[in-house]
Order: C-alpha cells, then sequence, then structure tokens
C-alpha cells in the first residue's frame, strides 16, 4: 500500500493504492492523481488492478460488491438529462451592439452543429464522459481539426483520458492557467527507448509563446502548439529534462485563428484553488473497502459452514507403515479413532442478518452523501408517498444534480462559443452574426408523472367550479392524450350523475314495480 507524504486531495484514497500502481515518471501531486483514477476504476469495474481494498484474510478469491457502480450510475441518471444545443440570440456586451439573428442564420447554424453532433457521436461521449467525471473527478473534452481532411469534416471532438490531462499554472499566480499538455508515455520502435510524449497548447501569458511580452497587449491573442518528446523522469522539470530525438516532433507554432485552449476541462466537486476536481468516491473508499471485505468474510463464513469444519485431539490419521495421512471425510464413510479422543464437526454460523445489516448501513452512508436514496435507486416500498413526501425525500439529490449541470453546462457553452467563433470560420468558413450557442439539459420536474394524482386534479377541479371545462379538456390533451369534446365530456357526467342517483336509493326499481302492478290489477 501507498503512504501520503503530503496532505492532498487523494489523501484517503493513497491507503488503498497499491504502490505499483504509482507512476515514479510523475510529479508527486499527479503520480497521486493518476493513482487515484485507477483506485476508483477499480472500485466501479470491480477489479483489484491497482488497488489493496483487502485488509485481512486471502485476497484469492475476494467477493466484490458493485456499490461504487450503483452510485456512479444512479447520479448520472439525474445529470445533464436530454442534454443538447440552444441558438439563441447572442447578448450585448458593454456598449458593443450584438448584431440581430434572423431566422436563415439560426437554421444554418442548426444543420452544422447537428451534422457534427451526429458525425461526431456527441450524445454517447456525453453519457459515458459524465459516468466517467462523477468516478474520477475530471471530464477533458478536446477540439482539434484537420485542414487536410475533406469540407464538413475537418473539425473533431473527443473525450481523453485525464490521467494524460496536465495544466500549466504560472509561477506567480498559481490560480492562473497559463496553458495545457497531454503527456504520454509509451515506448518508441526499438522496443527499448521509453519517452514522454508532451503536446503543449501555450496562452500568450506562457513566457515561451512567442507573443508573450511582461508589458502592454501582446501582438496577437493566438494560442502556440508543439509536440516534443523527452526523458520520462524530468519531462517537467525545465532545469533537468532531455530531450529525445523522434520524427514526430514539431516546433512550437501559433495557430492563426484559435485563441482558447482546446481542452475543455469540467471539475467534479472543485475545491477553491485545486486545478483538478475529485471523484464522487473521494472520502469513501474506507467504506467501499469495508463493504468488500464485509461480504468476502461473509462469503467465506457461509462456505465454511456449509463445506464443514472439523476439529480433533487424536492427532493425524496413519497408513499402514506409520505414515501421516489425509482423513477420509464424505457420505457412506466411517472414521475410527483411538478410545478417549474426540472428533466433532465445528458449529457453523446461524444467520448472516447482523453482517448484512451492517453492509446496508454502510451503503447507506456512502450514498448519503451525494443524495442517492432508495427512491433514487428504484426501490419501492409497500407504501406509496405521497407526491410532496416523494419531493422532499428526492429534493437533496436534484438540488446536487443541479449544481453539477450548471457546471457542465458552463464549459460546454465555452467550448460551443469557440467552435462557432473560432474553429468553424476558421477550418470550414462561414460566419453566423448575432448568434450564440449554449449547453442545455433539463431543468424541470424529474419526478415520474403521477397520472393518478393528476388526473384527480383536474376532474375534481372542474366538478367543485374552480376549473373551467375548456382548460380541463386542453390538459387531458397535452398530458394524457385524451381527446374529448364538451358535449362527450357533459353527456359522460350526465349519464354519471343519472346511475348515481339511481343507486343511491336501491329500493326504487322494486318500489315502482310494485305500484304499477297494483294498479294494473285495481284496474
Amino acid at each position: 500500500m501507498a503512504t501520503a507524504t503530503f496532505k492532498s486531495p487523494y489523501s484517503s484514497a493513497l491507503p488503498f493504492v497499491s504502490q505499483a500502481s504509482i507512476a515514479t515518471w510523475l510529479p508527486e501531486y499527479d503520480a497521486y492523481r493518476t493513482a487515484a483514477y485507477g483506485l476508483y476504476d477499480d472500485f466501479y469495474f470491480n477489479s483489484l488492478d491497482s488497488s489493496s481494498t483487502l485488509i485481512r484474510g486471502t485476497d484469492d478469491k475476494p467477493v466484490l460488491v458493485p456499490t461504487a457502480k450503483r452510485l456512479i450510475k444512479t447520479l448520472s441518471r439525474y445529470i445533464g438529462r436530454n442534454w443538447g444545443f440552444s441558438i439563441r440570440q447572442a447578448p450585448n456586451v458593454g456598449a458593443e451592439v450584438a448584431p440581430t439573428l434572423d431566422d436563415a442564420t439560426r437554421e444554418e447554424l442548426a444543420g452544422i452543429l447537428s451534422a457534427l453532433w451526429v458525425r461526431e457521436n456527441l450524445e454517447q461521449k456525453f453519457t459515458t464522459g459524465k459516468r466517467s467525471m462523477l468516478r474520477r473527478g475530471d471530464w477533458i473534452w478536446y477540439v482539434h481539426a484537420d485542414p487536410l481532411k475533406p469540407p464538413g469534416s475537418r473539425i473533431s471532438i473527443d473525450v481523453i483520458d485525464p490521467s494524460t490531462f496536465f495544466v500549466i499554472l504560472s509561477e506567480e499566480d498559481p490560480t492562473n492557467v497559463t496553458g495545457v499538455q497531454i503527456v504520454e508515455q509509451f515506448t518508441l520502435d526499438d522496443g527499448e527507448t521509453v519517452v514522454a510524449k508532451v503536446q503543449r497548447w501555450l496562452k500568450t501569458s506562457h513566457p515561451e509563446h512567442p507573443a508573450y511580452t511582461e508589458e502592454g497587449e501582446p501582438a496577437s491573442r493566438d494560442i502556440a502548439y508543439d509536440v516534443l518528446a523527452w526523458e520520462p523522469e524530468a519531462w517537467y522539470a525545465p532545469e533537468d529534462r532531455k530531450a529525445v530525438s523522434v520524427p514526430w516532433q514539431a516546433a512550437l507554432e501559433v495557430i492563426p485563428g484559435i485563441t482558447a485552449l482546446p481542452l475543455y476541462h469540467i471539475k467534479n466537486d472543485p475545491a477553491e484553488g485545486d486545478p483538478y476536481g475529485h471523484s464522487e468516491l473521494s472520502g469513501a473508499e474506507s467504506i467501499l473497502a469495508a463493504i468488500n471485505q464485509g461480504i468476502s468474510d461473509e462469503d467465506l463464513a457461509l462456505a465454511i459452514s456449509g463445506l464443514g469444519m472439523f476439529w480433533t485431539d487424536s492427532g493425524a490419521p496413519v497408513d499402514a507403515e506409520g505414515n501421516a495421512t489425509d482423513w477420509v471425510l464424505g457420505p457412506q464413510r466411517v472414521i475410527e479413532i483411538g478410545n478417549g479422543n474426540k472428533f466433532a464437526r465445528v458449529d457453523g454460523i446461524t444467520s448472516v442478518k447482523p453482517s448484512q445489516e451492517h453492509v446496508a448501513y454502510l451503503e447507506g452512508s456512502a450514498f448519503g452523501t451525494s443524495g442517492v436514496n432508495d427512491v433514487a435507486l428504484g426501490k419501492t416500498s409497500g407504501n406509496t408517498k405521497s407526491g410532496i413526501a416523494l419531493a422532499i425525500e428526492m429534493q437533496p439529490l436534484f438540488d446536487y444534480a443541479d449544481e453539477k449541470d450548471a457546471v457542465i453546462n458552463g464549459v460546454l457553452s465555452q467550448m460551443f462559443h469557440d467552435l462557432v467563433t473560432m474553429w468553424l470560420p476558421t477550418y470550414e468558413g462561414g460566419e453566423w452574426p448575432g448568434a450564440a450557442v449554449l449547453s442545455v439539459s433539463e431543468s424541470g420536474d424529474r419526478l415520474p408523472f403521477d397520472r393518478e394524482a393528476r388526473f384527480k386534479e383536474l376532474t375534481e377541479g372542474y366538478l367543485s367550479g374552480i376549473l373551467p371545462l375548456g382548460y380541463v379538456l386542453r390538459k387531458l390533451r397535452e398530458e394524457f392524450g385524451y381527446d374529448f369534446t364538451e358535449d362527450e365530456v357533459k353527456a359522460a357526467l350526465a349519464a354519471k350523475a343519472n346511475t348515481d342517483a339511481t343507486s343511491a336509493d336501491p329500493y326504487a326499481d322494486r318500489v315502482t314495480q310494485e305500484s304499477a302492478d297494483g294498479d294494473a290489477q285495481t284496474t
């Protein structure tokens, strides 16, 4: 297991991380960050590749409970619902009045973005990416272009592994991001040389940018890009790093027309001053490990109880030559031991309920931090809860999801803005004055539609004279799909009223019939 040498957001994960999974070629903070990613992946995928989560007994046949996967998948269902984009009138900025967005411009831009949406499979990348964000704590979108591709297909949007993503912070102001980089370690074709491939995107505030200046405005705001190869152990230390010659190495070059960094970082549960996000599993590592340990212990106890464990004070059995041999146990067999010696079966466990209750408590503790409850997990009780009780129970989860949506849509709205104002005009051509593209997701009522309660509300509202019939018919058509006319509704109500009046006097028909019979006899 690893031991934390300083306090960091990943300190709670380190006791459960195997030492072999910590990258020695990374700075200490980033080594712990990427190791924590591996641990959280292990919890999610029920693996032990990079973790040491079983702390007692044998771990050759552990039983791993998918608690982390249940938590992440449940929470992700309430985040980014019906995600998409919205084209709106651009707002005025200061004294600058935005051009008016006309219908033709809106329609043209919508077609371009829809084609990009389908070609780059953005919906699937969003669905899988938000689970990765919750699991690892960081979600990185990457926009890039290839001018050699055919028109209409030059721009690509991908999601990259956050363990390859590193921010570059200003030495004077550690909160100021001056660049980003993708760092990957791999072996060259000779099978021996290991290099760190470093792709960098630098803002003009980075000292190595060609347009960098300490005073006044830079000549250009365009970002610069290069690809370098270093010996892995010192790629992050300028004074120590050593370059490796590779064919794909590219010198620092300004990218015309692109003034924003192309990697868009969504941080889950960000802490003030921390350049990275935090996993939903952070702080719950010991709980998840205890759940797996508890279930493994229970499984072992059940196996021992079922297979049987025996004890004796007579010593081991011997063969004809007097050598110790194995006990032979099984159906239709007889065991003989000497007088005064004892041989008995160990009494097994009689109930695993306390163990299961303990595991359920641990799971509830892990789920509760994110507002996930039994209802969110899809569990239903025998008693149907009222709408207000259900809303109160689910509101913490909804509020938590709204916070996530605000962060996600904020970053992706910036990505869409850069696409429309930089990437598309530079590599595909075209301008869309007055257009602002926003990332949007569903923010309405997340509770299931209660048809019975809503129908009762509408019908009782009409019968009590509060709701007009026209309003009720419109809502029945919109919300239920019923298509009644006013005459049909009035006829149905009249028929029901007549039936109810007759049913109120069960003897009315008999009295009427007897009166008719009496009149006939008198006549």
